[in-house]
């Protein structure tokens, strides 16, 4: 099935709603904190995941490797890095299954009701994505040309999380120029290196 949804959504043309790349300010809202995150994102598999305040992380994907760094949290430690294969641990695959748009396809089924839209995944795709559904806010009503840059907020329900991720959408530049190198990861020195199981 892996195949079969990497062909399906690198071949499918993008929908208008997902830009070939953008780079985008999130809030990852937690109750009544606000933690500032920052999303750089290229079609296909290939994504920047930086999340800053008191408990910093960077996770980093291409389409061969993805990376998870956790600074060390006073001068003299040492970092954490876990290292794995973009096949099994790359998150971009949830922003790549968007590129089918508002509508229903083989991915996920669509309700669109008003300013939101409800996406909810098949079986495969949950399997594969670790996603059970995806429910978007937008800053006015649905049309025909919605993108994804006019979402007021992203609500992710992970399968492996009782609680939904909500992530609000702070700025979004659409295209960006984005090179390979925004999607690699050099290891600092005096780092602490695993694999990802």
């Amino acid at each position: 099935m892996k195949a079969i949804l990497t062909i399906f959504i690198s071949f499918s043309a993008l929908a208008g709603f997902l830009p070939k790349s953008f780079d985008a300010q999130f809030a990852d809202v937690r109750g009544t904190k606000e933690i500032p995150v920052n999303i750089k994102y290229k079609f296909p598999k290939q994504i920047s995941y930086e999340v800053k305040g008191d408990a910093p992380l960077l996770y980093v994907c291409n389409e061969e490797k993805t990376w998870k760094y956790t600074p060390p949290f006073m001068e003299g430690e040492k970092g954490e890095l876990a290292v794995g294969d973009s096949g099994q641990f790359c998150y971009s695959r949830i922003f790549d299954s968007l590129s089918q748009g508002l509508e229903n396809n083989k991915l996920y089924k669509t309700v669109k009701k008003k300013k939101k839209a409800f996406l909810t995944f098949n079986k495969d795709a949950k399997s594969q994505l670790g996603l059970e559904k995806i429910e978007i806010e937008f800053k006015e009503a649905i049309g025909a040309k919605t993108t994804l840059g006019e979402a007021q907020n992203l609500k992710l329900f992970l399968t492996n999380k009782a609680e939904p991720v909500l992530l609000k959408l702070v700025k979004f530049e659409k295209n960006p120029k984005l090179t390979k190198k925004h999607f690699q990861f050099e290891t600092p020195k005096n780092t602490n290196i695993t694999q990802m199981k």
